[in-house]
């Protein structure tokens, strides 16, 4: 089981001070984008059963609840856990029910700010 960490940002302040937070939360590797999703793609590759994915936070992660949402159905099916820092998220003690009737709620609150 690996402990995985991704960080995200283009300001490299930003990136550094989320690694140190990730690197304190005992991530073992950490991949990074600046720009674009390249590194999370290859995170996802690398990703196998029992492995642990922390992030700093929910926006740094997914570009949109819909990305986000495919990206957690994804972990799940990898059998991969995830925990953002700041929002102390923890997909996993969230009772499947809850937990879709929560992202399915912040969709529908991103949809209505779109216009």
């Amino acid at each position: 089981m690996r402990h995985f960490g991704y960080v995200s940002g283009a300001d490299i302040c930003d990136r550094n001070m989320q690694l140190l937070a990730l690197s304190d939360a005992g991530c073992g590797q950490v991949y990074s984008d600046a720009s674009g999703r390249h590194g999370r793609d290859e995170l996802f590759n690398n990703m196998a059963p029992g492995d642990t994915l922390t992030i700093w936070r929910l926006d740094k992660f997914a570009s949109s609840v819909e990305d986000l949402v495919g990206l957690l159905k994804t972990m799940k099916q990898r059998e991969v856990s995830f925990y953002t820092l700041q929002e102390k998220l923890d997909p996993g003690s969230i009772e499947p029910p809850q937990f879709s009737a929560l992202v399915a709620a912040v969709a529908e609150i991103e949809k209505s700010l779109e216009v």
